[in-house]
């Protein structure tokens, strides 16, 4: 005769494991691509702020380097009077090269000073009393 109405009832409206599993995996590879959109949005504001912040960067040190270039032929002509011409570019030069070398000299400290220190370093040195 077959199943009583009630057994085939509670059949229809209950799911199977195998559907209950099929509908989890569905709902797993949803949330998987909205994650994904999401640190694809993040990557292209991310982009597009280094973006800005890249051409900020450009047109400030341009401005920079049009304002030493200033300075530096204004003390070239206050000292023309004073060494002349050649002698007045040549102290210049010669102060620009001081100046790089020591703003070299600076940063090379200040990136030793915030490098963390490598572990060979903390071997041979020995142990920390």
């Amino acid at each position: 005769m077959g199943t009583p109405p009630m057994e085939r009832h509670s059949e229809e409206t209950e799911p199977s494991v195998v559907a209950g599993v099929g509908r989890a995996i569905e709902a797993a590879q949803r949330l998987l691509a909205h994650r994904i959109d999401l640190a694809r949005l993040d990557i292209l504001e991310l982009l597009r702020r280094l973006q800005f912040i890249g051409a900020a960067v450009v047109c400030g040190g341009l401005f920079v380097a049009i304002g030493w270039l200033a300075v530096t032929v204004a003390v070239t002509l206050a000292l023309e009077g004073v060494l002349g011409l050649p002698m007045s570019a040549a102290a210049s030069g010669v102060g620009n090269v001081a100046l790089g070398v020591l703003i070299f000299i600076v940063a090379l400290r200040k990136s030793r000073v915030t490098m963390p220190a490598s572990n060979e370093t903390k071997q041979t040195n020995g142990p920390e009393s």
